[in-house]
């Protein structure tokens, strides 16, 4: 009896470690993913600020929107929310709010220092 009790408890803590290690590596594979996702948006959204508007631009916005809307906190998704409201209803809009945000969010995802600085969007031109 004693032995059914021992294979009992060592099967239910083999149990309960494979479902507490399979969580885990769940959240980190979600985790990644939304780094990944906003990290894209992050750029795609940078890439296209004072820029002129072309077609490619459009289609990166677009994107980056859908997935901010998707994977960006409550925060982000409102700020997103009041970028398109804007965007579509003047043709263009102030991205900074939006980029700051997720530029600070990506930082402690990844574990890195705070940098309250302005954002810098640096522009080189093809003059030829």
């Amino acid at each position: 009896m004693d032995q059914v009790i021992g294979t009992a408890i060592v099967a239910g803590v083999a149990i309960v470690g494979w479902w507490v290690v399979n969580r885990q590596q769940r959240h980190a594979v979600r985790r990644d993913m939304k780094i990944d996702y906003l990290l894209n948006a992050y750029r795609q959204l940078e890439r296209v600020t004072n820029r002129e508007p072309t077609q490619e631009h459009g289609q990166s916005i677009e994107e980056a929107v859908a997935d901010v809307y998707l994977l960006g906190t409550p925060k982000q998704v409102m700020l997103v929310a009041d970028f398109a409201k804007n965007f579509a209803q003047e043709g263009g809009a102030d991205l900074n709010n939006l980029l700051m945000d997720l530029r600070n969010s990506l930082r402690r995802e990844l574990l890195l220092e705070a940098d309250e600085s302005a954002s810098v969007s640096l522009r080189i031109e093809d003059k030829s």
